[in-house]
């Protein structure tokens, strides 16, 4: 990884989890521009990973998710509109690959989850968090505006009426309330037994349904009229499938073995 990743995440292998913990405390794990640009490097890596069955984006330091996007930047460049324009555009595509991770992703928060810090747990499958969170999106205290894949990805997750709320208002919210509009799943006791809650759950599903339902997903809320006939075809002819319907019958739990490239 470059410089920037390598102090921005620490990364463990547990098994078939794996566990990206941001670990810059410092600056309240703020995102700089080279970890933006880098992210998509990192998810493509990932995605190579055959067998892995859950991504968890989390932090190293209890208390703090993350405070965003790195604000010290944009005094360090002088505020220039095409640096601004560019940071942005790089946001918004860095989000855009760790929403089309090949595997499941989990964001587990403790402490603030604010503004690009909560759009990283947006684009997320799940997320959980701790009681002692709290969440933001101020772009409209800081003047300026978020990448379009990160608004289309907080109204496709709440909804227009809350989006609005978040956004227009800037106001912080507490965990209880996050839940409430589904900004998290749910609040957890610790986010150790919150991840392997999660990790269980998908321990008794399909790898191969998985990763084909992610799309059929991705499809429903982009063009809800697309058609599914390629991943049905790949789900009928794996050997998930098969496994599946003969355990199903013979009333026992599947033994599934499917990893990416090996359908």
């Amino acid at each position: 990884m470059s410089d920037a990743m390598d102090e921005m995440f620490e990364i463990e292998r547990r098994d078939s989890i794996l566990i990206l913990r941001m670990n810059r405390p410092d600056r309240r794990n703020a995102v700089s521009q080279n970890v933006w640009l880098g992210l998509p490097d990192l998810v493509a890596r990932i995605n190579a990973m055959d067998d892995l069955r859950l991504v968890v984006l989390t932090s190293s330091t209890p208390g703090i998710f993350s405070s965003g996007a790195d604000l010290v930047e944009f005094t360090e460049v002088g505020f220039d509109v095409e640096w601004s324009i560019s940071n942005q555009r790089a946001v918004g595509v860095a989000l855009q690959a760790l929403a089309e991770c090949v595997h499941p992703t989990l964001a587990a928060i403790d402490g603030p989850a604010i503004g690009a810090g909560a759009a990283l747990a947006i684009v997320c499958d799940f997320r959980i968090a701790t009681s002692a969170s709290i969440f933001a999106i101020p772009p409209a205290k800081l003047g300026i505006v978020y990448p379009q894949f990160a608004t289309v990805a907080l109204v496709a997750l709440v909804g227009e009426r809350h989006a609005r709320s978040l956004l227009m208002t800037a106001r912080t919210i507490a965990a209880e309330e996050a839940v409430q509009m589904g900004l998290i799943d749910r609040v957890v006791p610790d986010l150790e037994s919150g991840i392997m809650s999660v990790a269980g759950d998908l321990s008794q599903t399909s790898p191969t349904a998985v990763r084909l339902l992610k799309q059929s997903i991705r499809r429903a809320v982009n063009d809800p009229t697309a058609l599914s006939d390629d991943l049905v075809r790949a789900a009928v002819t794996s050997a998930d499938f098969e496994e599946g319907v003969h355990a199903f019958i013979e009333r026992r739990t599947p033994g599934f073995t499917s990893k990416i490239g090996h359908e």
